[in-house]
């Protein structure tokens, strides 16, 4: 059942991307063939909001224009996947916790092969993976709305200073890159409600 659903959303999600005179709401594009959101445990597309205690996942998803259907690129340890913070109805900044700080690491530099030697390769057509629950990540005390910025980073190919994208179609292109570096996604911005 939860494949059928997988595929009924693949589909309604390319029909979506597809269509240019729609734009997927709550998703930003981390490389020109390559989207990012946020969703819950049970929905599959992208969510506005949340509770503290709730898991949230992400979602990549690979333009379906790409030959493929699949985009390459090297996973970064997950502590060193994600930039995210999150802000109080003041906007004021919220402290994360100890797990919060370790999640959040600085990736290490990448800019060649001899690089990526410990990454992953991983293909992308519409994958998505368990994110964190907020109360997990944050020292949220007070019952409220917060607002939780997240932002992707990934390890691509480059060709003069851009990500190469015909190189992120095949794993081939992938692994015979020579040129790489760490791409961050515009943040995606929900609402969690502490209750």
């Amino acid at each position: 059942m939860k494949n059928k659903l997988l595929f009924l959303c693949s589909i309604v999600i390319t029909i979506t991307l597809n269509c240019s005179a729609f734009q997927f709401s709550n998703s930003v594009q981390v490389t020109s063939n390559l989207t990012f959101f946020l969703n819950g445990e049970k929905s599959y597309l992208p969510q506005f909001q949340f509770k503290s205690d709730e898991a949230i996942f992400y979602t990549l998803v690979a333009n379906p224009l790409t030959p493929t259907n699949l985009v390459h690129y090297f996973a970064l340890p997950f502590d060193e996947t994600f930039a995210f913070k999150m802000l109080d109805d003041k906007n004021r900044e919220v402290k994360k916790n100890e797990r919060g700080f370790a999640n959040s690491k600085e990736p290490n530099l990448i800019k060649n092969r001899n690089d990526t030697r410990k990454l992953k390769p991983r293909p992308i057509g519409y994958e998505p993976y368990f994110l964190f629950r907020p109360d997990e990540m944050f020292m949220i005390t007070n019952k409220g709305v917060y607002e939780l910025d997240v932002r992707i980073r990934i390890c691509v190919p480059m060709t003069n200073g851009v990500p190469d994208t015909k190189a992120m179609t095949s794993l081939h292109g992938l692994l015979m890159s020579t040129n790489f570096n760490v791409v961050v996604s515009d943040p995606v911005r929900v609402r969690i409600i502490k209750e």
